[in-house]
């Protein structure tokens, strides 16, 4: 199935105006299900979201994420993913999506572009799923650290507050475990899939199976396994890896 790595060119205003008149699209209306296409419109979009997102040094808007999970599903060509849900409900599923963008990192037809739009969708989605964690639970009652544990924070940057939201984690002993805890962190996770993949050698892995000739690696795989060995915790737009 051919899919659209870039936007199609074409006008589609033909696709607006066809139909029912309570279904028809106005011009520049987006229809977030994907049944009707709407490329040049979803482009306008994505790029209006960046471009506002770089001027305010912040993240890109809920619309601007939606029209890019929307281009993303129809990438992946699936209707049931939860990119899909995401654009049409504005109800994000935060893991599911996550693995989602790791299939969509991993094709090397990706263009620059898709691969930009993705790595925004990929920010955004790290720092929603920070706002819905809260606060740690050692601090569900203040919603603030203890100042020893501001002062650690401090000393120890970001890694140590992200440590500390693990749930078996609480400011009496974080920082006693933090050391012998804590890898490393990676932008996106494309990155962590990589290093995955690297430090289990599992291309050598393949290679030596016999199966490499019809078989892949499989980064939605790869990336569970990374969180099967290590606590994966989305802080600030990384993601922090720390041993079991």
């Amino acid at each position: 199935m051919e899919r659209p790595n870039t936007p199609p060119e074409q006008p589609d205003d033909e696709h607006r105006f066809t139909g029912p008149p309570a279904e028809r699209l106005n011009p520049g209306e987006l229809d977030f299900t994907g049944a009707t296409p709407t490329y040049r419109a979803l482009r306008e979009t994505v790029e209006e979201a960046i471009e506002a997102a770089k001027r305010h040094g912040g993240e890109i808007s809920n619309i601007g994420a939606r029209a890019i999970a929307r281009y993303l599903a129809d990438y992946l060509g699936d209707q049931g993913t939860a990119l899909h849900h995401f654009a049409v409900t504005a109800n994000a599923d935060f893991g599911p999506m996550s693995d989602e963008l790791a299939r969509v990192f991993s094709d090397r037809s990706l263009s620059v572009e898709a691969a930009e739009w993705a790595n925004w969708l990929g920010t955004y989605i790290v720092r929603r799923a920070e706002e819905l964690r809260g606060p740690s639970p050692a601090n569900s009652i203040t919603g603030q650290y203890r100042q020893e544990t501001l002062d650690a924070i401090r000393e120890l940057g970001p890694a140590f507050a992200a440590f500390l939201r693990l749930p078996d984690i609480t400011e009496d002993n974080a920082r006693d475990l933090f050391h012998e805890s804590y890898v490393t962190s990676f932008a996106d996770p494309s990155q962590l899939i990589a290093d995955t993949i690297e430090s289990l050698d599992l291309e050598q892995a393949l290679a030596d199976s016999d199966v490499d000739y019809f078989a892949s690696i499989d980064p939605a795989k790869v990336l569970r396994l990374a969180r099967e060995a290590y606590d994966v915790v989305a802080y600030q737009g990384r993601f922090y890896l720390f041993n079991k």
